[in-house]
């Protein structure tokens, strides 16, 4: 992926300013020159200074390939937290919408509730109404016939 890419890039780059610390010219001429002068003491203390400065390249070496080991699980462990904080965020807002569904289900009941009262209420009058309404016409009509 390309975060990984880049976060090795970034591993890389620290290991090679490790690497690339400054490093004392050792086949300079002047120091070729004094080791002329005063014998093979130079020499051998260029040679030993030759093995240190090897030995110290294998350490920074591997200090740089452990803090790059470091760096890399490090990165390892924030992504795992990050994700493991997505999945508790995730479960919290199932649970809200859960709630808020529940609520307003239970809101949805009340109301349906409410809405059958009032219908039945509302057919009720109707009824009586309309009951009212034929009496009064069969009343007429029963009026008129005896009329006649």
């Amino acid at each position: 992926s390309m975060g990984s890419l880049d976060d090795s890039f970034g591993t890389l780059k620290l290991a090679s300013k490790l690497r690339n610390t400054s490093q004392p010219d050792l086949h300079s001429a002047s120091l070729l020159s004094n080791a002329s002068f005063l014998g093979s003491g130079i020499s051998d203390l260029r040679a030993t200074v030759c093995a240190q400065q090897k030995n110290i390249d294998g350490l920074v070496n591997r200090v740089a390939a452990l803090l790059s080991a470091m760096h890399a699980e490090m990165l390892r462990d924030v992504r795992a937290a990050c994700e493991r904080d997505i999945g508790q965020v995730a479960g919290y807002i199932e649970e809200a919408v859960a709630r808020a569904a529940a609520g307003v289900e239970g809101r949805f009941t009340e109301l349906q509730d409410e809405q059958r009262s009032w219908l039945q209420g509302e057919a009720a009058s109707l009824r009586r109404d309309i009951a009212d309404e034929a009496r009064g016409h069969y009343e007429r009509l029963a009026a008129e016939v005896k009329g006649d």
